[in-house]
């Protein structure tokens, strides 16, 4: 079962880093943070963007998530 549940969240990883790079955003594989137990599932994604403006530049932080119960 554990084994089962850890193929399942590296799939989910994966469909989201492709999702991530199909959109140009800048996600790498320690950006997914996914948690599970038997009956709940948490998936948070943090990435920055950097933006350059006239007189300086900044990074945006985004902190998507999602989840279940």
């Amino acid at each position: 079962a554990n084994a089962v549940r850890a193929k399942q969240t590296e799939q989910l990883r994966v469909a989201v880093l492709e999702k991530a790079a199909s959109l140009g955003l800048p996600v790498t594989a320690g950006d997914v943070h996914i948690k599970r137990s038997s009956e709940t599932l948490r998936m948070d994604v943090r990435y920055a963007v950097r933006v350059d403006f006239p007189l300086y530049t900044v990074d945006l932080h985004f902190y998507p998530g999602a989840g279940q119960k």
